[in-house]
């Protein structure tokens, strides 16, 4: 857990001392499924559905460069589907905080218009120690998830898909998940 710590402040340290071409801040918004496979005995699947808001700073050259994010994340319900295929939905309290280290490569690189591919690290720092849908669990203090995100930007508009895989989660009692979302951000604060 230390050398992921680690890790990610020196690639956002990285960030901020690169000497690039063109240096971007500017904010964005995520909504996020995560979704847990079989997580009891008698529930087929589980999602958590998620909004954040982020601030964010990019520096990169022509054709490659990085991106540094800190955000905040606010869980809003959980769907389940049980196996006799009874579903229910439940309003549960979750919030974090996360902190963002992504390189990412141009696959286009326009005036106007760009598109990239990031592949990188989140890291999530919980301001809860428990959840009670759709069962009750303790929630570790943190947990890592790789991210792979494809953005198109136009002019200082972005959008966005991307997915997450958790490699240190933070639910005791569930699997681990897979995320995927979309990005709504502008650039240029």
């Amino acid at each position: 857990m230390k050398k992921a710590i680690f890790l990610l402040l020196t690639v956002f340290v990285f960030i901020l001392s690169a000497k690039a071409q063109n240096l971007q801040f500017g904010v964005f918004g995520e909504w996020k499924d995560e979704f847990f496979l079989a997580p009891g005995p008698n529930i087929k699947y589980v999602e958590f559905y998620s909004i954040s808001a982020n601030g964010f700073i990019r520096a990169s050259e022509k054709r490659f460069g990085v991106e540094g994010a800190l955000g905040f994340e606010k869980s809003f319900g959980a769907y389940y589907k049980e196996l006799d295929n009874y579903n229910t939905f439940n309003y549960h309290e979750l919030n974090r905080i996360s902190l963002t280290a992504m390189p990412f490569v141009y696959v286009m690189n326009k005036p106007k218009n760009k598109i990239d591919l990031g592949l990188g690290l989140k890291y999530y720092v919980n301001l809860n120690n428990e959840l009670t849908a759709p069962m009750p669990t303790y929630i570790n203090y943190a947990k890592i998830a790789s991210k792979f995100e494809a953005n198109y930007t136009h002019k200082k508009f972005q959008m966005g898909l991307f997915a997450e895989y958790d490699i240190l989660t933070d639910f005791e009692a569930l699997p681990k998940p897979i995320s995927f979302g979309v990005r709504f951000g502008y650039l240029g604060l």
